[in-house]
């Protein structure tokens, strides 16, 4: 999806272990790392079927590349948006509203 506000479907597809392929818009393009060591998916720009394909083959293609981004991509779950780390950042605002 294009201008994807969030991309929760993109997180639980991260959190099953599966790196996403999504557009370089929207929420995807600020929870997915799509380049480097901590890569944790792919970023295609929209309306580029050649992109897309391109991105497609390589992923399919390269297994060890998948299963480091999968590796990545569920440890970024668990460090960022585990409800451990939620809970943890509402109640961190709630004593900041309370203690201004």
């Amino acid at each position: 999806a294009v201008d994807e506000p969030f991309g929760m479907v993109y997180l639980e597809a991260m959190a099953c272990g599966t790196p996403p392929i999504a557009t370089v818009t929207g929420g995807p393009s600020r929870t997915i790392i799509a380049a480097g060591p901590a890569a944790t998916g792919w970023l295609v720009h929209p309306d580029d079927p050649d992109d897309l394909a391109t991105t497609l083959a390589v992923a399919l293609r390269n297994h060890e590349e998948r299963r480091r981004r999968s590796t990545n991509a569920r440890a970024h779950i668990e460090t960022t948006y585990s409800w451990a780390r939620t809970a943890d950042h509402y109640r961190d605002l709630y004593t900041a509203a309370a203690h201004p």
